[in-house]
């Protein structure tokens, strides 16, 4: 799992500041790591059709891309104390 900021060479980079990038051979990591996030801050939706929704969290899982997306340092913050 590898963790950065966001820039506008990303996606999401207007709604969400921080993100934590899976390989597809970890995929099994992403799965646990979105349900804590489901847990912790509650329900999201993938990034592409999450809209304009204020939310903490989103995900993305494409042919490109599998992400965690957290909106503050707040919420990279707990998630670092967990899964760093």
């Amino acid at each position: 799992m590898k963790t950065g900021k966001l820039d506008k060479r990303h996606t999401g980079h207007s709604r969400f500041k921080y993100f934590a990038s899976f390989s597809y051979t970890n995929i099994h990591k992403f799965v646990e790591v979105r349900n804590w996030c489901w847990e912790n801050w509650g329900p999201s939706a993938e990034l592409d059709i999450q809209g304009l929704q204020d939310q903490k969290w989103a995900w993305i899982h494409d042919s490109y891309n599998t992400r965690i997306y957290l909106a503050s340092d707040a919420e990279y913050q707990w998630f670092l104390l967990k899964w760093k």
